[in-house]
């Protein structure tokens, strides 16, 4: 997802679909400026040139998001279960019931569809989209023990810093959201991996976010 490799078998994708995410990627595409390694002669054990770099997609950030939240669940094995939070003032998910679904052709062609569907507009409320999340792993009442957890990853896609969920939405402090996550997390079954598209703001917070919850900080 973005170039980032995961491991999981109980994956929630969270993406923002904030009214920013309509504007273009400012990435680069690194194929552009790749050139294949030199042919190799006379030694028929020489290893193969490395392949180009995966294709970075360009285009409104809403697309490309889109396209990558499909490429990855088309890579999900049949085994895995799993389901999709878009957030912007409000946060809702693609599944109700079940909250966990298997990565079935069927059930991958019916988030492929709503997947679609998004459209961009609102604000960046994480805390909202976070606390939907936990909810789906079922760790949304913390003074009871869950011994199945519906969830063991979440990735976090973003491009903006967190805002609350107010009419006239303003900058949330990251630390309030922290501080939220590790309540719900405190026995670490949850890993949070966080992607930040052109980011400008909001980069530390998904760094710590990462950190804080045993996951990776992918900045695209």
């Amino acid at each position: 997802f973005y170039g980032l490799r995961i491991k999981s078998d109980r994956i929630l994708f969270i993406i923002d679909i904030s009214r920013s995410m309509e504007k273009k990627t400012e990435n680069k595409n690194p194929k552009d400026a790749w050139k294949p390694a030199p042919a190799v002669t006379g030694d028929g054990d020489a290893p193969p040139p490395p392949p180009p770099p995966e294709v970075i997609l360009s285009g409104p950030k809403i697309n490309v998001a889109k396209l990558e939240v499909q490429k990855a669940i088309k890579k999900l094995p049949k085994d895995t279960t799993f389901n999709i939070v878009a957030f912007n003032s409000v946060a809702k998910q693609w599944k109700l019931k079940p909250t966990m679904v298997k990565a079935s052709d069927k059930n991958k062609e019916d988030a492929y569809k709503w997947i679609r569907s998004l459209k961009p507009f609102g604000s960046t409320y994480i805390d909202g989209a976070l606390r939907l999340g936990f909810r789906i792993a079922g760790l949304e009442n913390f003074d009871k023990a869950y011994p199945d957890i519906r969830v063991d990853t979440i990735v976090l896609l973003s491009d903006g810093a967190p805002t609350d969920n107010a009419f006239n939405a303003k900058n949330m402090d990251p630390q309030i959201i922290l501080d939220h996550v590790k309540e719900w997390n405190k026995h670490q079954h949850v890993v949070i991996h966080t992607v930040g598209v052109d980011m400008v703001e909001g980069i530390e917070f998904l760094k710590k976010l990462a950190e804080q919850n045993g996951g990776v900080y992918v900045d695209r």
